[in-house]
């Protein structure tokens, strides 16, 4: 991915609210910066990689850190992909994507009420009149989509 002085100010504040002016970017780039530790964390997550690899410190740039899982590579391409969109094309994905797992988490959720349903009426019973009918009132506007 290859991003201006400018996109790569705006990413940095967009999606890891890190400040970074392009001048700075420019001061870093030729080394009369250096970036602060934030930074070096934003870049890492921002470009997949290790901030060793950033500073020089390792030659791959691959995040093979041992007990950590290894990436599903179907997930990688994915990243690698979405990396590559525009801006505003990313967002929109993200928003539909971010609306899936509202649904899946939604679906665990009425899973687990309906495992629990005994514990919740007794629960429920529990409460009064008012609370009851909030609590109502919230889980039908919630699942009803």
């Amino acid at each position: 991915m290859r991003w201006t002085q400018e996109e790569l100010s705006r990413q940095l504040q967009r999606y890891y609210h890190v400040p970074l002016p392009p001048r700075v970017v420019s001061s870093i780039e030729t080394g009369m910066r250096r970036p602060t530790p934030e930074l070096l964390v934003a870049l890492a997550q921002m470009f997949n990689t290790t901030t060793d690899y950033l500073l020089g410190l390792r030659d791959d740039p691959g995040l093979d850190v041992p007990g950590l899982p290894v990436p599903d590579p179907d997930i990688a391409g994915l990243v690698t992909r979405l990396n590559s969109l525009d801006d505003d094309t990313r967002h929109r994905l993200a928003s539909a994507f971010g609306g899936i797992l509202d649904v899946v988490e939604d679906e665990r959720v009425k899973a687990r009420l309906a495992d629990e349903r005994g514990h919740f009426v007794r629960l429920f019973a529990k409460l009064a009149p008012d609370e009851q009918a909030a609590l109502v009132a919230e889980l039908e506007q919630r699942f009803r989509r």
